[in-house]
């Protein structure tokens, strides 16, 4: 029989991200920054727009949050004391009076560079280009796409681009094969996280557990991210019945919300769980805006998602010293090194995450191991403070430029 455990780590056994970086770069020549997003969600998109202002703005950049009006963009940047303001397109395309609003605003604010956070606000910002020549326009691609973009309009739109900044070598290579983007103007920087926040001390498993009134005593293996079935909710769901005929008394648990405006998924899942009769094994856990308890409560982390672009809930996990398990997909395998930092599987396959999981249940000593390796890799590759100095050290020579 498996048993929960008190953390399997010393304190003295973790890495610390102060222990590897350096004072963190500050602007020296580029001085006044705008962000462009113009989403009415509220998800990664707009808190990854969110927290990268904010940490520009530590580096010593004005910034300036431009987002529509009444959006949950616009209401964090207030949270934040971040300065804003608003534009509202009519049109998907082509809206001229906004786009001139977009420019004298930066001209008056006498903006040296905007962050275009969407491709479908780019056009924008060229159009807006015209009532601020000296703009630097630079895009945060944060989504992949496959798509063929060599045809003449988006050659034109992309031709006003200074920077066009990835998240992993995977989406740069497709840059280069899709659009006609100079190699020299493409570069990457990966998102990441705090890793002094995100520490394995951060909560006691035992306190994280009371908090979210989970099992005592049991191994917990846990998913976190939207209830979608893109998420491999289901797959994770019918890898249990295998994975209890040896280990009967781990747990699972599926954190998450389904997508606003959506519904009838969760329910999908409820009836899945019933179906398999595994109810008595499953605990369903709501979206909560302190992630770090979650992975606090857990043993094993696991993300069966058919493919995602980049992974920061992955580097999370990682951060909290946890043994990982993810799609081999994406950018997720420029995050983990299979059988070092964590283990990779296909996507959809149920029989290869069964493998994974039992994998790790079957040794305690190999799940150290490996979060020991999952931390590490955070820390070095992945804390926020190396990102963003990489993301600085792109932007500060426009200030030259300028």
């Amino acid at each position: 029989m498996l048993h929960a455990h008190k953390p399997l780590w010393r304190p003295e056994s973790v890495i610390h991200s102060r222990d590897l970086h350096a004072l963190p770069l500050q602007f020296t020549s580029l001085q006044k920054i705008a962000f462009l997003c113009l989403s009415e969600a509220e998800g990664g998109l707009e808190l990854t727009t969110i927290r990268l202002a904010e940490e520009l703005q530590c580096r010593g950049a004005s910034i300036l949050v431009v987002a529509l009006q009444d959006s949950s963009l616009l209401q964090s940047a207030s949270e934040k004391h971040i300065p804003s303001a608003t534009i509202n397109p009519k049109m998907k395309y082509g809206d001229f009076v906004s786009a001139r609003r977009l420019g004298i605003l930066l001209h008056r604010q006498k903006i040296e560079a905007i962050v275009v956070m969407r491709s479908s606000d780019i056009h924008l910002a060229v159009i807006a280009k015209m009532w601020c020549p000296r703009l630097h326009i630079v895009f945060y691609q944060q989504m992949q796409s496959g798509i063929n973009k060599r045809d003449v309009l988006h050659t034109w739109i992309y031709s006003h681009l200074r920077l066009w900044i990835t998240l992993t070598d995977s989406m740069r290579t497709s840059v280069l094969q899709n659009t006609r983007m100079h190699a020299r103007h493409v570069q990457v920087a990966h998102l990441g996280r705090d890793t002094d926040t995100f520490h394995p001390h951060a909560f006691l498993q035992e306190d994280a557990r009371n908090a979210l009134r989970l099992f005592h005593n049991k191994i917990i293996v846990g998913m976190l991210g939207r209830l979608d079935p893109q998420k491999g909710q289901k797959e994770f769901i019918r890898s249990i019945p295998q994975i209890r005929l040896h280990y009967p008394d781990v747990r699972f648990l599926i954190a998450g919300d389904e997508t606003r405006g959506s519904s009838g998924y969760k329910q999908e899942l409820l009836s899945l769980v019933h179906s398999l009769g595994i109810e008595d094994a499953v605990k369903f856990l709501p979206s909560m805006k302190d992630v770090r308890m979650f992975f606090a409560a857990i043993d094993i982390f696991v993300m069966p998602s058919y493919s995602e672009t980049y992974g920061l809930v992955l580097i999370e996990a990682m951060a909290m010293q946890k043994p990982v398990i993810a799609t081999n997909a994406g950018g997720v395998p420029e995050i983990i090194r299979s059988h070092q930092d964590g283990l990779l599987i296909s996507s959809k396959s149920i029989p290869e995450l069964t493998a994974a999981i039992l994998y790790y249940l079957r040794d305690q000593q190999r799940r150290r191991v490996f979060a020991q390796n999952a931390r590490r890799r955070a820390v070095e590759m992945f804390d926020s403070k190396h990102c963003v100095d990489r993301i600085v050290a792109l932007l500060d020579p426009l200030g030259d430029e300028y």
